[in-house]
Parts: C-alpha cells; structure tokens; sequence
C-alpha cells in the first residue's frame, strides 16, 4: 500500500512504497513539500483551492468530467472494425444459445 499524509498542505508522512513511485530515493526527500508537487503546475492553484474548500467543509461534485465514445469514434480515433472493442460481432446464438452446458465443458 501506498501512502501519503499532508497537514496544511505540506506532506508529513510518505511511506517508501508511495516515495519509490513518486521517483524518491528515499521518504523523508518528501516530507514539507507541497503537497500537490506531483501535479503539473499548471493544475495546483486549482488542486490546493479544491482541497481547502473540502477541509472548510464544501462538497465538491463526484463527477467533475464525462467523456464519452461512439463506435464512430473508437472506429476512427483506434481503427476499430466498426467500433468493436471485441474484435467481432457476437450475435445471440454465440452468447447464449449454442454455448455448451457446464457439464460438456470437462470443468473440474
């Protein structure tokens, strides 16, 4: 497990496993750094603000973003046959129907 504890924003605990991910030598590198540094700048005036606010007591939405991919778009933007992630058409007689029963199967 990895962990990172902040206080006021500034990190006071990091354990090794979170450190070795972060590309630390060692945990205590991290300990009174800000504690959005991982972020991209341009992202931390906004990550702080969102935090101070949860600490204030606002609720923040679950949902901030919602992106959403038609099978035009995975055919286009991943050349996907007809945008199946799935490689094929399965019809009803492949999902269902002519699926052998457990007994056939040879399951142990």
């Amino acid at each position: 497990m990895r962990f990172l504890i902040h206080q006021d924003l500034r990190v006071v605990f990091v354990n090794q496993a979170m450190a070795d991910l972060l590309g630390a030598a060692r945990a205590e590198e991290l300990i009174g750094r800000e504690a959005v540094f991982m972020l991209p700048p341009e992202l931390r005036p906004g990550a702080e603000a969102r935090i101070r606010a949860l600490y204030a007591g606002a609720t923040q939405p679950r949902v901030e973003q919602v992106y959403v991919q038609t099978p035009l778009d995975l055919e286009r933007e991943h050349g996907l046959f007809n945008g199946n992630v799935m490689h094929l058409e399965m019809g009803l007689d492949q999902m269902f129907f002519f699926r052998p029963t457990p007994e056939l199967s040879s399951y142990r």
